[in-house]
């Protein structure tokens, strides 16, 4: 089994919101990659880190941050928040993201996601959050019609392959990070 600690990010202070709400927060430290030295000396192997202004703003903006963590600490560092766009996604795998985690984009463009997939492999993994049996994005502020199950199906489907040649899986496209309600 794999535990991943998390370390969640705004205005570059390591935060926690009561019930995921932005105007309710609690700053546990200013300095995040101190926390994620704590991690590693209790012997975390990865390390969650979320970027909360690019997950309420749509552009992730603590990447000098991550960077930063990710040199120091010497763990796996999967990240995610605001990652919806390939320059975004490839400034996170070169800042050193050993993962990295798509949730909103995987909601509205599965598409680029299954692109993500077939260029960066293992690296690619979705996120599913849902509140009331029903996927939100953006942050959890935005609803969508999807249910989880539903999400993860549309995901996990047989697709043609590129000229209608056989059929194929989605190679690396996971599934793997379900998140209930807050």
């Amino acid at each position: 089994m794999v535990i991943l600690p998390a370390i969640d990010l705004l205005d570059g202070k390591v935060v926690r919101l009561a019930q995921g709400r932005r105007d309710q927060v609690t700053v546990y430290s200013e300095d995040p990659v101190a926390v994620a030295r704590r991690w590693a000396a209790a012997g975390a192997a990865w390390l969650h880190v979320v970027d909360l202004n690019g997950a309420f703003d749509g552009a992730y903006t603590n990447l000098p941050v991550a960077r930063r963590l990710i040199k120091a600490c010497g763990l796996q560092v999967e990240l995610s928040g605001g990652i919806r766009s390939a320059q975004a996604l490839a400034q996170a795998i070169k800042a050193g993201a050993a993962r990295v985690v798509l949730g909103t984009k995987a909601c509205e463009d599965p598409s680029f996601v299954q692109r993500a997939a077939k260029q960066h492999g293992d690296k690619i993994a979705v996120a599913i959050d849902a509140k009331a049996g029903q996927v939100v994005s953006r942050g959890w502020v935005a609803a969508t019609a999807l249910t989880p199950a539903a999400l993860a199906h549309e995901g996990a489907q047989p697709r043609a392959a590129p000229g209608g040649a056989g059929r194929r899986t989605q190679a690396g496209h996971r599934l793997g990070r379900h998140r209930l309600a807050r």
